[in-house]
């Protein structure tokens, strides 16, 4: 069974409603929300709501990513982000904590990509789109990012650790953007030869999550 953070560490500033707080203190358990992220996600496929890419690689050319973006409802979208049983409660958890359950969602997807796949074709098969995503640093994360923390209030999430980081205060924001979406960004590949790139920035992902909630 996946562990939640402690209600006293996720600390929520004032600037958090009573009822978002409500929500973040007292979130599904990780296993039922990722249910939940699987059941929506799902429900976006049949619809016919989602968007799929193969993405080039800007600083490494003629390697390529599989990515997609999915719509989920308001509440899943901040339980999953800013709850303390979800994905950022899980990297403040324990970095390797933080992977296992990145790694579970992706898993877990990969039949509905299939799915999505054969209903939104793209340039590349299958077989390249799951080997993107089956290698280690494939992620999801929150679509539209850059704008969806800069629109939230800075200090409305102050867990301990990442209000302290000296001059990383990003990560202590719980953004909540007004239609949200989940972002889901395979590994860049070569289609060659199979082998992947990792930005340097990057590298440290599991650890930036960790020590300060943002990468």
């Amino acid at each position: 069974m996946m562990r939640m953070v402690g209600e006293q560490e996720w600390v929520l500033s004032e600037a958090i409603s009573v009822a978002r707080a409500r929500r973040l203190l007292n979130p599904l358990t990780a296993e039922d929300l990722l249910a939940s992220i699987l059941a929506e996600i799902d429900r976006a496929v049949r619809d016919r709501n989602f968007e799929l890419d193969w993405e080039t690689a800007c600083e490494r050319p003629g390697f390529w990513r599989f990515t997609a973006k999915f719509p989920v409802a308001e509440a899943t979208f901040d339980q999953l982000f800013n709850g303390r049983s979800g994905y950022r409660a899980q990297y403040y958890l324990s970095p390797e904590e933080g992977l296992l359950f990145n790694r579970k969602i992706i898993e877990s997807l990969e039949d509905t990509i299939h799915r999505a796949s054969s209903v939104k074709p793209i340039s590349v098969g299958f077989d390249l789109i799951v080997h993107s995503l089956r290698m280690a640093h494939a992620k999801i994360w929150i679509a539209d990012e850059r704008a969806a923390f800069d629109d939230a209030v800075l200090g409305g999430l102050q867990p301990q650790r990442w209000w302290s980081a000296t001059g990383a205060r990003r990560g202590c924001r719980a953004p909540l953007p007004v239609s949200p979406k989940i972002d889901l960004k395979g590994s860049f590949i070569d289609p060659e030869t199979g082998s992947f790139w990792v930005d340097p920035l990057k590298e440290r992902r599991a650890w930036d999550l960790y020590e300060k909630g943002f990468s």
